[in-house]
């Protein structure tokens, strides 16, 4: 950390939501942690190293694939992520490029190509099947897999094809406000939906990524055709899976004890942070935030007027 302690923050706009949240935060005095962001993946690719080494040492790294990826994009929100998905759109938890395309890397000397660039899509749901097929092992699944293997294209650049489009949803719990996506090869479609006492309004942004991977040029009035398709798709997945998009909360539980270490399992007290994790539970300074950025979407109000939160005496259930 102290490598990176004078490591200044300088971390174009997202372009999305998540710009606004950051404004208020370094309004409000909040530290960047770019700093530690830098540390963290400094400790990590140290630790990477280290493995590939003793895979070299034992004499296996030719015939051992190491697959390198993340879950999502970085989190954007001055501090509360350092990371930084320039030069895609939005971060974490959003629909846009940010905050669900990664970088991921594949190793295996003996069968792909050194310095090789897969330009389809791959997921998170393809690497099961993916690294069973490489394996040759016949996977024992009841169920059809939600990915497919990728293996083709990661050793023949052989163009795979998918049966349906790639969802996604957004998991910031907004009330009756949702972000999803919908991609079909190089088309993507981001639609947002909110809902008001008498009426739902949809909107729809639609871009070619294989030519604008940033997310700049909104051709949804260009092809209503394809925006009609794709929302049609959008709105079949919704249906079997009728709460997609929505988390019931993100802040931990109140008085909730972090674990110095998370490979440790199971953890004794004595392995607990002494301090219980910050959290959003309903105060004056969070109750003013969350009205400021998300106005009634914020949080659930009921037994008094907002306005009164901030009033010493007062008290709204949250």
């Amino acid at each position: 950390m102290a490598k990176y302690a004078d490591m200044k923050d300088e971390r174009p706009p997202a372009r999305s939501p998540s710009d606004k949240i950051s404004k208020l935060a370094k309004l409000s005095g909040v530290e960047s942690r770019r700093p530690l962001y830098a540390a963290v993946v400094d400790a990590m690719d140290q630790s990477v190293g280290r493995v590939l080494d003793t895979l070299e040492e034992e004499g296996i790294a030719d015939n051992t694939i190491v697959l390198f990826f993340s879950d999502n994009g970085a989190t954007r929100v001055h501090g509360r992520g350092g990371g930084d998905n320039t030069p895609f759109r939005g971060g974490k938890a959003e629909v846009y490029e940010g905050g669900i395309r990664v970088v991921s890397l594949i190793r295996w000397p003996e069968k792909v190509p050194e310095g090789s660039n897969l330009k389809q899509t791959m997921t998170a749901m393809d690497v099961f099947p993916s690294l069973a097929a490489a394996a040759g092992i016949k996977p024992q699944n009841e169920l059809e897999f939600d990915g497919i293997n990728m293996m083709p294209a990661l050793l023949e650049n052989k163009q795979v094809s998918r049966d349906e489009s790639i969802f996604f949803a957004s998991e910031i719990p907004i009330y009756n406000s949702f972000g999803f996506t919908a991609i079909d090869g190089d088309w993507k479609l981001v639609q947002w939906v909110t809902m008001e006492p008498l009426a739902t309004t949809v909107t729809h942004e639609l871009y070619n990524v294989a030519d604008d991977p940033g997310e700049y040029n909104n051709l949804a009035s260009e092809h209503p055709g394809r925006v009609g398709r794709m929302a049609q798709a959008i709105l079949d997945r919704r249906a079997l899976y009728p709460i997609n998009g929505t988390r019931a909360r993100i802040a931990s539980p109140p008085g909730w004890h972090p674990p110095k270490d998370w490979a440790i399992y199971p953890r004794p007290l004595s392995e607990l942070q002494n301090k219980a994790a910050t959290s959003m539970a309903p105060s004056a300074r969070s109750a003013i935030s969350l009205d400021y950025l998300h106005g009634n979407r914020g949080r659930l109000i009921y037994n008094c007027d907002p306005l009164d939160i901030p009033v010493i005496g007062k008290t709204c259930l949250n």
